[in-house]
């Protein structure tokens, strides 16, 4: 990433994203994406497209900060089922909105690239999967309706404190799906 970030304030100088590399993540168990890119676990086309990819490395580019396709997100979750249980994926896309913290010492220009280059953008296109899959997916919720509570529970927990206007109408979509 080559873009600065900050600068909004007087006291939020502008630092690069590529500051953030600099910095070891803290982990609190584990962090299941602290996984390098290798041609083990992602292949990518030549133009940049996704190719292949462990079921981490799917999720991790299904909500990447840049990674950008806009076919990937769909394709995803219309073939999801075949490579990973509703379960597992509600799982992995909790564990990787719950992102570490750079592990210190940690300035306050660090801390902001932090949070908007990496933490925000990675747990807003997480939003977005979540909206994709209660808008368009439903079925898996009515097939399995633990997995409506946790992720009920999910919304009210967590992204509801990040996203306070996101979340009521996450809560709301789910209600809509449920009467239909």
């Amino acid at each position: 990433i080559n873009a600065e970030y900050g600068g909004t304030t007087p006291s939020t100088p502008k630092v690069k994203a590529s500051d953030l590399a600099q910095f070891s993540l803290e982990f609190s168990g584990s962090y299941l994406f602290d996984v390098e890119d290798s041609h083990q676990n992602v292949i990518f086309d030549p133009s940049g497209k996704l190719q292949f990819g462990t079921v981490l490395k799917l999720v991790e580019y299904l909500t990447h900060e840049t990674y950008e396709d806009s076919h990937y997100m769909e394709c995803f979750m219309m073939t999801y089922p075949s490579f990973v249980s509703t379960e597992e994926l509600l799982e992995l896309l909790i564990n990787r909105y719950q992102i570490p913290k750079p592990k210190g010492p940690v300035t306050p220009e660090i801390l902001y690239a932090y949070e908007t280059v990496l933490q925000k953008p990675i747990q807003t296109k997480i939003l977005t999967v979540l909206f994709l899959w209660v808008e368009k997916y439903f079925e898996n919720f009515i097939e399995n309706p633990s997995l409506k509570i946790s992720i009920s529970n999910f919304i009210q927990s967590q992204i509801a404190a990040d996203f306070p206007d996101a979340a009521p109408h996450l809560i709301q979509s789910i209600e809509n799906q449920a009467k239909c």
